[in-house]
């Protein structure tokens, strides 16, 4: 735990030490009890902007301190305090205590390594053959663990025709670094996924401009940092998109009459409903936080809310879109977390049909 931590956690536990004495000088005083939690909030928001090394998520992992450890506590207190005074009020300062634990544990413990496996069909006229394609996005780890050998375990059982990667891959920028790139080849070099038509690699915003492909070195990965269109086969075409790119979509995929795959990073180019058939990206991660009724909270990204939560969405001229909530979350001063939105790798059944067929199926 860092130095501005521990800070902060002894800011936490000042403010909850003060809080009781205060709460039970006006015991019998319901305000009391409303103030405390009331002054919490810009107290601990204050602490966290003076606090935080700058960055947003680094914010945002202070607040997660304030909400999950400093709330709980706090609740507490006031429920220990008002026990014998106000017993609907104890009642509701236990149960918002116990939601926020039940929250802490899912969001911090359970969720980030439930690993969900989803299933998306779809049907093309421009293919002689079923196709099946494995999207992994957002591996993005500091340590390769069995969670990251269970996703590719996972992969191989399902033996896809092309693997494609949506960028974001080992973020960790320190002297472990090397070992890490060097731990995820060993994994891809041992897991036994062996595509038939090959895996396709994309870079994402938090691989190292310098370094970020050492992971592939060796392996017959089709790797581009570079926007490439390739003909993967006679019927297959796959466009990389530089990360540029699919942030920032001026560009345009070239039109081609074969099955077109484009695969980005961000998932911003689908915006200009580029003609294909399939867009693949990542880069949201869902949201990593989603709250009922109103989706992700935040997803860097200019898409709409409900794409950005992870989609498989006809965006109009036939395109699929899939946006992947990831596999991983953003790690260095971000809080690892997710709440209602499981990481996931996505497996795509093309099916192919006759443009009758299709047709009908549309209508």
């Amino acid at each position: 735990m860092a130095e501005r931590d521990v800070l902060y956690l002894l800011a936490m536990s000042a403010y909850c030490i003060a809080a009781y004495f205060f709460v039970k000088t006006f015991a019998h005083h319901i305000w009391s009890y409303f103030l405390a939690g009331v002054l919490f909030i810009p107290y601990f928001i204050y602490v966290g902007l003076k606090m935080c090394y700058g960055p947003f998520l680094d914010f945002l992992c202070l607040i997660a301190y304030a909400i999950f450890v400093g709330g709980v506590a706090l609740l507490l207190i006031c429920a220990k305090v008002s026990w014998n005074h106000f017993k609907v009020l104890r009642a509701f300062f236990l149960l918002f205590a116990l939601t926020l634990t039940a929250v802490s544990v899912d969001a911090f413990l359970i969720e980030p390594h439930w690993l969900s496996v989803r299933r998306e069909q779809m049907a093309t006229t421009k293919l002689s053959e079923p196709l099946k394609i494995a999207v992994v996005a957002d591996i993005q780890t500091d340590k390769i663990t069995n969670y990251e050998r269970d996703v590719f375990k996972r992969i191989k059982e399902y033996e896809p025709d092309l693997l494609l990667f949506a960028g974001d891959y080992i973020q960790i920028y320190n002297e472990k670094r090397n070992e890490q790139l060097a731990a995820f080849n060993t994994l891809l070099r041992e897991c036994g996924v062996k595509p038939r038509i090959g895996t396709f690699v994309a870079r994402g915003d938090a691989d190292a401009p310098d370094d970020w492909a050492k992971w592939s070195e060796g392996l017959p990965f089709i790797v581009r940092d570079k926007t490439t269109t390739f003909n993967a086969t006679k019927d297959i075409t796959v466009s990389i998109l530089s990360l540029f790119d699919s942030r920032f979509p001026p560009y345009v995929p070239p039109r081609t009459e074969n099955f077109h795959i484009v695969l980005g990073h961000a998932p911003d180019f689908a915006l200009r409903n580029p003609s294909a058939d399939l867009l693949i990206a990542g880069h949201t991660h869902g949201g990593q936080v989603k709250l009922p009724f109103f989706g992700a909270l935040y997803t860097l990204s200019r898409v709409p809310r409900d794409w950005g939560g992870g989609c498989w969405a006809n965006i109009g001229s036939g395109a699929m879109l899939c946006i992947s909530r990831g596999v991983g979350m953003e790690r260095e001063c971000a809080p690892r977390l997710r709440f209602l939105c499981r990481p996931e790798i996505v497996f795509i059944d093309v099916t192919p049909v006759e443009k009758r067929q299709l047709t009908s199926f549309t209508e």
